[in-house]
């Protein structure tokens, strides 16, 4: 998968299908990945924190999930591949989960956001199994 650098953050020009190829040969494998999205907001953080940056840099799979992203890359002569959101994806891990009989842990948001999401897949993706969930807090 080519790697494209916007103002110093990496970005993984992958497609839904190689993403969720990805994601499914290194469950398959035992192995461990992060995977994050780069929008406007991101850069902005990065930008601004080394540390942030940093794991960005060092994640598996940054994919664009914004278009001021797209454009701003775009008119900078990056070619990043398509932009993408988690809602693009997520029925399609879902059912490759299903099929492959494995499970997912849903992390992050407000308390109680991560329950509600577990609800409505399992709803709209019969047979998913949601391993468990944690709000997005830590201290």
């Amino acid at each position: 998968m080519e790697t494209e650098y916007i103002l110093g953050v990496k970005i993984n020009k992958v497609s839904v299908g190689e993403l969720i190829g990805n994601m499914m040969e290194c469950i398959r494998s035992g192995g461990k990945m992060n995977v994050f999205y780069m929008n406007v907001h991101t850069c902005s953080i990065a930008s601004r924190d080394p540390l942030f940056k940093e794991i960005l840099n060092r994640a598996d799979i940054v994919f664009c999930d914004g278009i001021g992203v797209k454009i701003g890359a775009a008119l900078a002569g990056v070619s990043i591949g398509e932009r993408m959101t988690p809602p693009d994806w997520i029925g399609d891990l879902c059912t490759a989960l299903i099929s492959n009989g494995l499970s997912v842990f849903l992390l992050g948001d407000e308390n109680g956001v991560a329950v509600r999401c577990a609800s409505v897949l399992k709803e709209k993706y019969p047979g998913l199994r949601v391993s468990g969930t944690h709000h997005g807090f830590f201290q």
